[in-house]
């Protein structure tokens, strides 16, 4: 599927940002949009239910890219350009922990 082909080709290309466009434009907990997370927030939110569906596979597909060292934002496509010319946007950030 198309989160499967993302995850291949950001991990053989290594682009300087990873994107991943949603139409909620993000990570929701309930109804508040979750707007940075580290590699164990995304294992706890996994492992929590919040999430099904789509987004579970996306989740599980940057959690991969994340491990590699590979950070992700997730947003929505009419916020592109704001992702692609900005060092942080809109919607969620995903990355590893830094030492």
């Amino acid at each position: 599927n198309s989160d499967d082909a993302f995850s291949c080709t950001v991990k053989t290309l290594k682009p300087l940002k990873s994107i991943i466009l949603t139409k909620k434009g993000g990570v929701y907990r309930d109804d508040d949009l979750i707007s940075e997370m580290n590699l164990d927030e995304l294992d706890e939110f996994l492992k929590s239910g919040h999430v099904d569906g789509g987004m579970k596979n996306k989740l599980k597909e940057t959690r991969k890219l994340v491990y590699r060292g590979i950070d992700v934002q997730i947003t929505s496509p009419k916020n592109l350009m704001t992702e692609l010319f900005s060092e942080r946007g809109c919607g969620t950030y995903v990355y590893a922990l830094k030492n």
